[in-house]
């Protein structure tokens, strides 16, 4: 199961003779929304003789790894904070690469610094959740969600995050709740409709499952491709739900199409 990382960035820069406030916050705008080749272009237009600052360092380290430049970016957030070795987001910038990386003793050290650091930044604890729940610590994950989502109430992400961690902590019914509000706000979401299936399949009620596991095969193909789901687990989880419901028929279908996609009896 994927646990998407999602980062909330905001922060303050000091102004200098150089660039504007308000042309910082543009580019940390961008950012937010993945519009990485206008950012890219900022970035160079109005750092052209500041390419040892620390906003250079870190608006360019932040940029490379939305881009997946995972080396990159560890170097400039490590000259960034080479600069200032209290600069907060740096660290979590560091913690976040880490983790996509799996070096998650090195994602907590970074994370811990960070929030330590500013322990009243709750994006912090958001992206310090996904290490806890990448190493199987999902009762420090959903803890560490629970504090974001003070903050972030109707982010579609965090809640589905904190259904996931419920979820693994087969706290079914109560990531039923997370997972509906996704749905007001995304009914559109493919992962999401795929994890309540999961989770009305072990409360028993596998029509309801079914729904949402027909659901998550309409709009799985409409997601950004390193977030959709392998086709074969939608298709193992319908065969169980039928087999549930005696469709034995429409149970080995989806049986047979979870091998076809790719399903084996050791995953």
């Amino acid at each position: 199961m994927i646990y998407r990382i999602f980062f909330f960035i905001s922060f303050i820069f000091t102004c200098n003779c150089l660039y504007s406030q308000n042309e910082i916050n543009k580019i940390t705008e961008l950012l937010d929304k993945n519009n990485l080749k206008k950012s890219e272009s900022l970035i160079k237009s109005y750092f052209i003789n500041d390419t040892n600052s620390i906003n250079y360092s870190f608006l360019t380290g932040r940029l490379e790894r939305k881009k997946g430049n995972y080396i990159i970016a560890e170097y400039y957030l490590k000259k960034c904070l080479k600069l200032d070795s209290l600069y907060s987001m740096a660290h979590a910038g560091l913690g976040t690469i880490y983790c996509i990386n799996k070096q998650y003793n090195k994602a907590l050290i970074s994370m811990n610094k960070a929030i330590a650091l500013d322990s009243s930044n709750m994006d912090f604890y958001n992206d310090r959740s996904a290490i806890y729940y990448d190493t199987n610590e999902f009762e420090k994950a959903y803890n560490d969600l629970l504090k974001a989502y003070t903050k972030y109430p109707n982010d579609e992400y965090l809640i589905h995050n904190m259904g996931t961690a419920l979820n693994a902590l087969n706290r079914y019914k109560e990531a039923i709740v997370y997972f509906n509000k996704v749905n007001i706000i995304n009914p559109k979401e493919a992962r999401n409709h795929f994890d309540r299936g999961i989770a009305y399949y072990q409360i028993d009620e596998p029509k309801k499952a079914i729904k949402d596991l027909k659901m998550a095969i309409k709009y799985n193909h409409k997601t950004i491709l390193n977030e959709r789901i392998e086709l074969y687990k939608i298709y193992r989880q319908l065969a169980l739900a039928y087999s549930e419901i005696n469709e034995p028929k429409k149970s080995e279908r989806y049986q047979i199409k979870a091998l076809n996609n790719g399903w084996t009896d050791t995953k």
